[in-house]
């Protein structure tokens, strides 16, 4: 099977990713999807440069902000508890998305899902138990 666009993330995308070429094997996508995809954007050499040294610094650069402010931060006071809280959310939401939209939609988009009805339910079932699990942990999280 080939998959020609990179089209599984969304119907309401306004934007064209062209087409792509991606070969797929008993409805997994290969591994050089995110290769393809990347190369796509055709980012010059300065610029990819760049994007690899923020992407190096930026757990670095946390640690140190965390570290300087640690004196000086106080966890219990309601201002903190908010900036946590908006912070925690948006990470989840993040995470959702780049869980249901960029990793799972291609295997639930596939050939071998569409047309296997008791694959398709198995599937969404084991989906919806898994992302109650995971909410579960949150209790002592």
């Amino acid at each position: 099977m080939h998959v020609v666009g990179m089209h599984a993330h969304g119907h309401g995308h306004e934007h064209e990713h062209g087409d792509v070429g991606v070969e797929v094997d008993d409805g997994h996508v290969s591994s050089h999807v995110r290769h393809v995809v990347v190369s796509q954007a055709q980012f010059n050499n300065l610029s990819a440069a760049l994007m690899a040294c923020f992407f190096a610094i930026t757990t670095p650069m946390g640690i140190a902000v965390g570290a300087g402010i640690s004196s000086v931060y106080n966890a219990k006071s309601p201002r903190a508890l908010v900036v946590e809280g908006i912070l925690d959310s948006i990470s989840a939401g993040i995470l959702i998305y780049m869980a249901l939209v960029d990793l799972i939609a291609a295997d639930f988009l596939s050939r071998r899902m569409s047309s296997n009805v008791r694959l398709q339910v198995a599937s969404y079932i084991a989906l919806f138990l898994g992302a109650l699990s995971m909410s579960s942990l949150a209790i002592w999280a």
